[in-house]
């Protein structure tokens, strides 16, 4: 049944035959969810104020990035392309599809700047709407995942509570850490 669910969504999302406007954000967020786009943090890394959080955040991309690895190795699912015949929309992904390292990383840091702003900074909207748009892209690049039929909808929720879940993790201790200091 649950087989049956994750190939209903998979085709309902899928973006097949679709080209156009969609497409085009799709592959935009998939190249959001890269790991090249963690190059943007390098100015927080020089800055003295920033440096901490900002390696903090890094770790927890790191260490969901290893946990997802680990278990891409363990479960060896093939990619829809691969076990479905659908025809990735954006590049040739390779390794395996379980689960989705890209919805994973964003996930960590979605997670890690949400739980840092409802610890530290759930008085300033400001930051409250940013983690919350950081939110909504990390969604938007698990649906890409799915929509540019490189994953499974299962390899996407997957990815996202390996992610959230070592994302708040480590964002709790960040704020352990900060308390600490104070």
């Amino acid at each position: 049944m649950l087989r049956n669910l994750d190939l209903s969504v998979l085709y309902a999302l899928y973006g097949g035959d679709h080209p156009g406007a969609l497409r085009y954000l799709m592959i935009a967020l998939t190249l959001l969810g890269s790991g090249w786009t963690l190059l943007v943090l390098v100015p927080f890394l020089v800055a003295r104020s920033t440096r901490r959080p900002c390696t903090e955040m890094l770790a927890a991309v790191l260490g969901a990035s290893l946990i997802a690895f680990a278990l891409k190795l363990a479960v060896h699912r093939l990619r829809p392309s691969a076990a479905l015949g659908l025809r990735p929309l954006w590049g040739n992904p390779g390794g395996f599809s379980f689960p989705s390292g890209h919805a994973t990383g964003s996930f960590a840091v979605a997670a890690f700047i949400a739980t840092i702003v409802v610890l530290r900074y759930l008085d300033r909207p400001p930051a409250v709407a940013f983690s919350a748009l950081v939110a909504l892209l990390a969604i938007g690049v698990g649906i890409s995942r799915v929509y540019l039929g490189a994953h499974y909808p299962s390899d996407v929720l997957a990815a996202a509570v390996i992610g959230a879940s070592v994302g708040t993790f480590v964002g709790v201790l960040e704020k352990k850490r900060f308390l600490g200091a104070s």
